[in-house]
């Protein structure tokens, strides 16, 4: 797991902050070049689709560039509101089933 901020953050990073550690990011993923990412929110998600919206992609599995890519919620909401941590753990199962279909 790869995490685009390199410090612990306790709030949403500001656009420059983004743009400022994205090199980093985009020469790990190089080097590592892995087939799936799990997008856990909406900065992670905006990173790489930047004209689309987390909502209507979260819990599918996206196919681009040869990458897999799962979007859903960060799990901080799920600690904050009951209900999207029961979105978060039927996700979680999905991507199980999804990545065993596609492997």
């Amino acid at each position: 797991m790869k995490l685009l901020f390199q410090c612990f953050l306790h709030r949403k990073p500001k656009k420059e902050e983004i743009k400022a550690c994205l090199p980093w990011l985009k020469k790990q993923i190089e080097i590592i070049d892995p087939k799936y990412f799990i997008l856990l929110g909406e900065v992670a998600f905006s990173v790489f689709f930047t004209r689309e919206k987390l909502g209507d992609f979260r819990g599918k599995l996206i196919e681009k560039d040869g990458k897999f890519y799962f979007p859903t919620y960060h799990p901080a909401a799920g600690l904050r509101f009951p209900k999207i941590r029961k979105v978060l753990e039927r996700d979680f199962k999905k991507l199980g089933s999804l990545v065993l279909k596609k492997d």
